[in-house]
């Protein structure tokens, strides 16, 4: 996401820095490039072959005059930032929406599971203890009744 948009005000303005810089640092340069050509020809006395590399690399090699830049229009890029923050929102809106149906969803189905486990856990258990599928069914029959019975004594108390 493009966070820095430059508006013509503010690049008028730094255009004007940057034109104010370059006239106060212009003696600086020009010291630079005396120092510069003073130490090549000291290097060329003393025959130090250096690479053309290092040499375009010095200070006083480089052009640091601020060039005119070509300014995007305001609206396109206001544009293009307005679609990307519309997105994020959406994006967002879509992350808690989905969250908070998670957070409902296992709020809900925690109890069922869990008394879906007790009842498969006791079926087990009857089973295990030799009970034909006759009795089984009659098992679970009276475990629902009773289980019916305490919420009903439950909402009575209360």
């Amino acid at each position: 996401m493009n966070l820095f948009i430059e508006t013509p005000q503010r690049a008028a303005e730094r255009l004007e820095r940057e034109r104010r810089y370059v006239r106060a640092a212009a003696p600086a340069r020009d010291i630079a490039r005396v120092q510069d050509s003073a130490a090549s020809t000291m290097a060329a006395s003393l025959d130090l072959d250096e690479p053309d590399s290092v040499a375009r690399h010095r200070p006083g090699n480089r052009s640091y005059a601020a060039q005119p830049r070509a300014v995007q229009p305001y609206s396109v890029a206001q544009d293009s930032y307005q679609r990307e923050l519309a997105f994020d929102k959406q994006r967002a809106r879509r992350r808690k929406v989905t969250g908070m149906l998670k957070m409902v969803l296992f709020v809900l189905l925690l109890p069922v599971a869990l008394v879906v486990v007790f009842i498969a856990a006791y079926a087990l258990a009857c089973i295990a203890n030799g009970a034909s599928p006759q009795e089984l069914l009659g098992l679970l029959g009276a475990l629902l009744e009773r289980m019916g019975g305490f919420v009903a004594g439950a909402l009575a108390a209360s």
